[in-house]
């Protein structure tokens, strides 16, 4: 049947194999019910088809193609089971009934828009999306089904589409292929097993997506999860070739990931929440850009790394972070909330660092060479060897937080603010210009070695020796013969003179015979108190 221009009414139409052509710019319209008496096309070549009747297959065999649009929206019945309906063409073909068909479709191309539930007739399994076609689905639905093969980017917004509406795409689905989905706007919820293979998957869109079931299926390729809406996942992610969040609304991860020896990655402006059991991923975690993270999983990374770039806010508060080496370069807010074991933790960028959990954290070395550290972990925050500070704040708020037997090395600019708490090293070595804030309250420092570059500045503030103590043992001046400056400023005042172990006043200071510090023996070695107590017993021995 190959027409110009046609509009037929009040009849039933018996279609042949010769099938519907329409070379018009008209629609082609059938407002009664159709019958098929042999397999074939209809091909939209200039003009739309739409066919408002039933549509009885009679186990026949109907291909859609076309440019153009073809519109079915009465009911469609008894096509043969194997791929009885098939989609070809660059149009789109709009099922808008209630369908009782029961075989397989199979769209090679062009655009299949559903808008009715059961759009594509019971459900079957074995059904086909190939690259270059697209599913899409329409108007607040639940479309079931068993099983769809499904690659590709369709015609250019995805292999599957949520045009409009909160819809439901009850299917299991395994990529044949790189595959693309696309939520235009609304939601979409998948709640069947999505199995990656080898191939990569990517969640977009400006709308949201809200997957309910496992995905990956311990497949080699990668997911990305993109785009400018929000996203819910909340089964188990098996996907061996990694995960990467790149959007810019927010993603909410409630299952485990297992990423084999791939990377967990965040990035770009999003703004991430886990909260599942585990991540184990060997290639390591990356957050990056402006990116947020929320991370509460237990962090299973074996000797791979914790790469820290992004300027946003992350937050890792799990039961424990397994990890190689942890690297902080970025300027953003980062809370670790856990307990740690790592061989090393590095902060080179501008950012403030808190460390807030329960327990030891280990570490093989710690360097903070740039930012803010605040250190308020119930146990040991550093549990490490050696520690070296450059060009930091570092903030104490609970006591302890480092071992004694820790070898401090502040380097140059480097702000040791005790905030009432009270710390204790066997050894603190100086060499550039730091300071130490006692703070308000009782604080204490008490330094079983010290050793100080002649170059050094050392400015300790706000040391009231009433509420607070400054003790040193073995102090070891450079052996050049010269001398470092040691200013106490605030609190009591006054700058430490290494000759005759006196704080010499600055200005008025009240009681300024009460501050003092004993420094005796060699002009290398000797021990050095600094409270109220300790000056008064070497003024006593003077006289």
């Amino acid at each position: 049947m190959s027409l110009a221009s046609a509009v037929l009414v009040g009849q039933t139409v018996t279609i042949g194999s010769g099938g519907i052509t329409n070379t018009s710019a008209s629609d082609y319209v059938i407002n009664d019910n159709v019958q098929l008496s042999a397999h074939q096309t209809w091909d939209a070549q200039a003009g739309d088809i739409v066919i408002t009747g039933d549509i009885n297959g009679n186990y026949k065999k109907l291909t859609v193609s076309g440019s153009e649009d073809t519109t079915l929206s009465g009911v469609l019945s008894n096509l043969t089971y194997s791929n009885g309906l098939s989609k070809t063409g660059t149009g789109t073909l709009f099922l808008e009934g209630s369908n009782t068909f029961g075989g397989t479709v199979s769209f090679q191309s062009g655009t299949v828009e559903l808008s009715h539930n059961n759009a594509l007739g019971s459900s079957t399994w074995g059904n086909t999306v190939q690259s270059g076609a697209a599913l899409a689905l329409s108007g607040g639905i639940t479309v079931t089904e068993g099983s769809f093969n499904i690659a590709g980017n369709g015609t250019g917004s995805g292999s599957l589409v949520n045009v409009s509406g909160n819809n439901t795409f009850s299917s299991s689905l395994t990529l044949t292929g790189d595959a693309i989905f696309t939520s235009a706007q609304d939601t979409m919820t998948l709640n069947q097993t999505v199995s990656q293979g080898n191939y990569d998957l990517t969640l977009q869109g400006s709308g949201n997506w809200n997957v309910s079931s496992n995905v990956g299926a311990n497949s080699g390729g990668t997911l990305y999860l993109s785009g400018d809406g929000n996203t819910s996942m909340s089964g188990n992610l098996n996907v061996s070739g990694g995960v990467v969040i790149d959007n810019h609304g927010t993603t909410d991860l409630s299952g485990n990931l297992n990423l084999g020896s791939s990377s967990l990655t965040i990035q770009g402006n999003s703004n991430a929440t886990l909260t599942g059991g585990q991540v184990n991923a060997s290639g390591g975690l990356v957050i990056s850009d402006n990116a947020s993270a929320n991370i509460s999983n237990t962090l299973n990374l074996g000797g791979a790394d914790i790469t820290l770039s992004s300027a946003g806010t992350i937050a890792l508060s799990g039961s424990q972070i397994n990890v190689g080496n942890i690297a902080l370069t970025g300027a953003g807010e980062t809370t670790f909330a856990t307990q740690i074991n790592a061989n090393s933790f590095t902060q080179t960028g501008s950012g403030t660092t808190t460390f807030s959990g329960t327990g030891n954290n280990y570490f093989g070395s710690v360097s903070l060479e740039g930012g803010t550290i605040i250190s308020n972990q119930d146990g040991v925050a550093f549990h490490t060897n050696d520690l070296t500070a450059n060009n930091v704040d570092l903030q104490f708020a609970s006591d302890n937080q480092i071992p004694a037997w820790t070898e401090v090395t502040l380097e140059d600019n480097v702000s040791l603010y005790l905030n009432g708490t009270s710390q204790t090293w066997d050894q603190l070595t100086i060499t550039g210009n730091s300071v130490i804030d006692f703070g308000a309250g009782n604080g204490s420092l008490t330094i079983g070695s010290l050793v100080i570059d002649s170059s050094a500045n050392l400015t300790i503030l706000n040391w009231q020796n009433e509420d607070g103590t400054f003790d040193v043992f073995n102090a070891q001046i450079d052996a050049s013969g010269s001398t470092p400056n040691i200013t106490f400023s605030g609190g009591g005042g006054g700058v430490w003179d290494p000759v005759t172990g006196d704080i010499v006043p600055v200005g008025v200071v009240p009681e300024p015979e009460s501050y003092g510090a004993v420094f005796m023996g060699l002009s290398l070695w000797g021990w050095l108190a600094v409270s109220r107590r300790s000056h008064r017993t070497r003024r006593a021995d003077r006289s």
